[in-house]
């Protein structure tokens, strides 16, 4: 059993409350941002083919961007 070891290779928290889904879709290596809603709830933000080996920043910020709006229109509710 790999317990948290398995977990790392899928998944890691990138900074500012992000994290990144990794896998495979055929020969492209495919990354999924998201983050967690204080309700337990996984909301994606954005995902990417990724084509060199650290996560893009713009693409960081896109999902921080989107989470900061998520929140947003939370407290509008």
């Amino acid at each position: 059993m790999l317990g948290s070891d398995a977990r790392e290779q899928l998944s890691k928290h990138v900074g500012n409350h992000i994290f990144e889904l990794r896998t495979i879709l055929g020969s492209n290596i495919v990354r999924i941002l998201y983050f967690f809603d204080a309700d337990k709830i996984i909301v994606a933000t954005n995902g990417f083919v990724k084509k060199q080996q650290k996560t893009p920043r713009s693409e960081i910020l896109v999902a921080m961007q989107r989470r900061a709006k998520y929140f947003n229109r939370k407290i509008d509710l």
